[in-house]
């Protein structure tokens, strides 16, 4: 049952080096927390990437999506400090799938890299955690507190375990004098769900979640303090375009943000590149394949119903 899979969670973190599981912070190093080997530069820039593995559904697949394995060497010379995946590293979890994710990107790429786990990753959930750790924990880079959700174990909700640990790692940043700003990190976008009208048109994993207790209990509050920025990467997956990637949508009374990107091995396909050096994160949408971007401000609400209003009601 679900209280077992808690269970194992929690002493699959006790046992892992360097984690502090007292009153319910799972914090790690960042050296232990990322998924290859690569030492930091120290870079103030963060790239941001979902839906790693691009377009479901393809004849004998390479992992990640083509247009990620294709700018691997032009991504690394933005020299980011900080890669951060945002889950579906391959559409089949296994072995070899991630042995070519190895080869083909995280090999590549001279940024430590973290993943925040997807659907697709925690099929095997024992078999992701053999290979890349704990799924929801907190690490800190420069003047960021990074906190990784595991968006899976609930369907979409953030509670009990998850809950407290989330509730006590955003106090930490706040009370911390050298964090600058806390980002959240999940897969699945538990910030845009029915009956908003948009949420049919992402990845279709949340028909549900907490979301809005987060934001009036926990969220807002910290967010009056320093700001609060939420990503998510289960977008992207159509090679048409659109399915939200990216998005954009700003708090219009505080400094909390929620943002979400990711592949589709098309055309479309982007990353987003923020920079660090002020509290408040600047962005650059970056396009795989020479199309054309706009500010990410740009990507709101407003732009995504017009660009659906054929389809919406």
């Amino acid at each position: 049952g679900l209280g077992d899979v808690y269970k194992r969670q929690a002493i699959s973190l006790r046992f892992q080096n360097s984690v502090k599981v007292l009153g319910y912070q799972f914090f790690l190093p960042l050296e232990k927390a990322q998924i290859n080997s690569a030492e930091s530069n120290d870079a103030p820039l963060i790239l941001f990437i979902g839906h790693v593995y691009g377009k479901p559904n393809l004849e004998n697949p390479l992992v990640p999506s083509e247009t990620l394995i294709d700018s691997a060497d032009e991504l690394d010379r933005l020299n980011p400090g900080l890669i951060i995946l945002m889950g579906d590293l391959s559409e089949v979890a296994g072995i070899t799938q991630w042995d070519q994710l190895e080869e083909n990107f995280l090999g590549r790429v001279n940024a430590p890299v973290i993943n925040a786990p997807g659907n697709h990753d925690l099929v095997g959930r024992n078999l992701y955690e053999d290979r890349f750790g704990q799924t929801f924990y907190s690490t800190n880079y420069q003047n960021s507190q990074i906190i990784v959700l595991d968006s899976d174990i609930d369907h979409c909700y953030i509670r009990d375990l998850q809950y407290l640990f989330l509730k006590k790692a955003i106090s930490r940043g706040i009370e911390d004098a050298g964090v600058e700003r806390i980002l959240i990190i999940s897969h699945n976008l538990i910030f845009l769900i029915p009956p908003d009208p948009l949420a049919k048109h992402v990845n279709v994993q949340c028909q549900d979640s907490n979301f809005s207790k987060l934001v009036q209990k926990i969220l807002l509050p910290a967010a009056d303090e320093k700001p609060v920025y939420i990503f998510s990467g289960d977008v992207g997956a159509s090679e048409e375009g659109g399915s939200l990637s990216p998005y954009y949508h700003k708090d219009p009374n505080t400094s909390l943000y929620t943002i979400a990107i990711g592949l589709g091995n098309g055309k479309n396909d982007k990353v987003l590149l923020a920079d660090a050096s002020e509290p408040l994160l600047t962005f650059q949408v970056i396009s795989l394949t020479g199309g054309e971007t706009f500010p990410l401000e740009t990507y709101d609400p407003g732009y995504w119903l017009n660009y659906y209003s054929d389809s919406l009601p």
